[in-house]
């Protein structure tokens, strides 16, 4: 179990209490603090001491380097999963998910995430759905990561071949572990839910309304032009794995990595079917994106 805090004194121990009462598996719960000014290193403190817990602090690298340093510094184990610092899991859900990546076989690179359950900070139901999910491959996710980290759990397969490359650029660490998953192995979505996913006022990302969410997305769009995040990851992607992927995902990821700069690029992109969005009317907006070429 990894897990990054930040300033997470407020909601730290019921998350830490509801993954040491996992049923029916043995949790190791290995913390990385990213450089909290108030009590949560104290806290931190007292499980470890207890013999429940072990941490170490870092200067502040924000949520994604946090959680990858802590990918890097995992002790060896079967199956490695992320957690955040202000949720609360059912006593089964790190059992449910190994249940459902071996029921798949367990062979080969294999990731799993899950549907959550969307609560107010006293972990009570509020009228916010999670996002939908209409396909896994990496045909969905070369588009935007949908996997929330804190939900995932992963086999060792996949965890050696991730630890293989650093990546220099990426949105958040769950976004590039979906997309190398999908490249090279097998997503796995459950449509239970077995964590309560806190929403409050120092989410660093999280749920939110429709018309926030609308609002953010409309606001992301006039910085897509001189972002060129996705592209480097696509780039990435090819770079590092390529040889682990199928013809089709290496040469429309290649088409993904090389738009900024060739118009033909642009174009084969908006006449295939292969790029997938969760929601079909995204799929418009992303190819006109693709034709101004800020994709």
């Amino acid at each position: 179990m990894l897990m990054s805090t930040y300033n997470g004194e407020k909601f730290i121990k019921t998350q830490i209490e509801s993954i040491l009462n996992q049923k029916d598996v043995k949790v190791d719960l290995l913390v990385r603090d990213d450089g909290s000014s108030d009590n949560t290193c104290a806290i931190l403190q007292n499980y470890k001491a207890e013999g429940l817990i072990e941490w170490y602090n870092g200067e502040n690298l924000g949520s994604a380097k946090s959680f990858w340093d802590l990918l890097l510094k995992a002790p060896k184990s079967k199956y490695y999963a992320f957690a955040d610092q202000d949720d609360y899991w059912l006593e089964d859900k790190l059992y449910r998910a190994i249940s459902v990546i071996k029921s798949d076989g367990d062979i080969g690179s294999k990731l799993y995430f899950s549907k959550k359950t969307i609560v107010n900070e006293d972990l009570e139901g509020i009228d916010v759905q999670d996002e939908p999910v209409r396909g896994v491959g990496l045909e969905y996710s070369l588009i935007r990561g949908f996997a929330a980290g804190c939900t995932m759990l992963f086999n060792e397969e996949l965890y050696k071949k991730l630890i293989e490359y650093t990546p220099k650029v990426m949105t958040m660490h769950d976004s590039w572990i979906l997309k190398v998953a999908g490249a090279i192995g097998k997503v796995i979505y459950d449509n239970e839910s077995r964590i309560l996913y806190r929403q409050h006022s120092n989410n660093a990302i999280g749920n939110q309304t429709r018309y926030k969410a609308f609002v953010r997305h409309i606001s992301s769009i006039s910085k897509l032009k001189n972002d060129d995040t996705r592209i480097i990851m696509a780039k990435q992607l090819v770079d590092y794995y390529s040889e682990m992927m199928s013809a089709k995902d290496v040469y429309f990821t290649k088409l993904l990595s090389d738009a900024r700069n060739s118009f033909i690029s642009r174009i084969k992109m908006i006449l295939t079917n292969y790029y997938q969005t969760q929601i079909k009317s995204d799929i418009l907006s992303f190819k006109i994106l693709i034709l101004l070429g800020w994709i």
